[in-house]
């Protein structure tokens, strides 16, 4: 139903005639992009528009934010699902109702590489996929770009057997940081970090230099200042006090290009 890149942009009508379609269309299944779903859920909710409640959401394409499931849950009352793949691999992983994301082994083929232990290693890694039976592409050993994390608890309590299991996908290889001591922070440990401010409503990381970061925040109403010194500790904690952080709040943050 989005028609437009950032939801930024999006004005009252935009969210009405959204709205509007999807109580129309009255869908079993939802999919969105959790960044852009998170933004919806928050003006509806402002709105005060009652949204028609689909059975199932499947969250893709990017990150799922802590910050995002919470902002989806206040208004959709359905089981988030995230769908991992990749526009060269196609659906890779599914998640479970117990929270697990399976391998869909009939797909793909996937490898795990481990990571140093310093780095969250033998749990922590890249995967490697091979997609079987495509027509138009062949991909051996593709590396999809992104940090997965193996699960190690035993059996899940799905039921589901066979191939492998990941507990959680924690971000791109491209947007891991250092920390003071050198080991690896994924998007996951960041947003682990950040998520439970209270006021907080969506962030990004930049390091236009090494040693410099800065960290744009979206808040909530009145909560600017304590949302920002709060973050800033947070990174303090992380990257050391000998790193330079900038903590702001902005009105939309600036989405990269696909």
């Amino acid at each position: 139903v989005n028609q437009k890149i950032n939801p930024a942009t999006w004005n009252a009508a935009d969210i009405r005639r959204m709205a509007a379609e999807i109580n129309a269309y009255a869908p079993l299944a939802l999919e969105g992009d959790p960044a852009y779903l998170a933004a919806f859920a928050r003006r509806v909710s402002e709105a005060g528009i009652d949204i028609c409640q689909p059975r199932l959401i499947f969250l893709t394409y990017s990150y799922p934010s802590r910050l995002y499931l919470r902002q989806i849950g206040k208004v959709f009352s359905a089981p988030l699902v995230s769908s991992y793949g990749s526009t060269e691999t196609g659906h890779v992983f599914m998640e479970c109702e117990a929270g697990r994301l399976h391998q869909n082994s009939e797909h793909c083929r996937v490898d795990f590489q481990p990571w140093l232990s310093r780095h969250g290693g033998p749990r922590r890694g890249r995967l490697l996929v091979t997609v079987f039976h495509n027509p138009w592409f062949v991909v051996l050993r593709f590396d999809i770009g992104d940090v997965a994390r193996l699960d190690d608890r035993g059996p899940c309590p799905c039921g589901r057997g066979g191939g492998m299991v990941l507990e959680a996908i924690e971000g791109r290889v491209a947007d891991v940081t250092f920390d003071h001591e050198g080991n690896a922070v994924t998007v996951d440990d960041l947003d682990a970090a950040l998520a439970p401010i209270a006021g907080i409503m969506a962030w990004q990381l930049e390091l236009p230099a090494p040693g410099n970061l800065q960290l744009m925040v979206i808040s909530e109403p009145g909560r600017s200042r304590p949302a920002c010194r709060q973050a800033r500790e947070r990174l303090m904690e992380i990257y050391g006090d000998k790193a330079k952080i900038e903590a702001m709040t902005v009105k939309a943050l600036q989405h990269e290009a696909s």
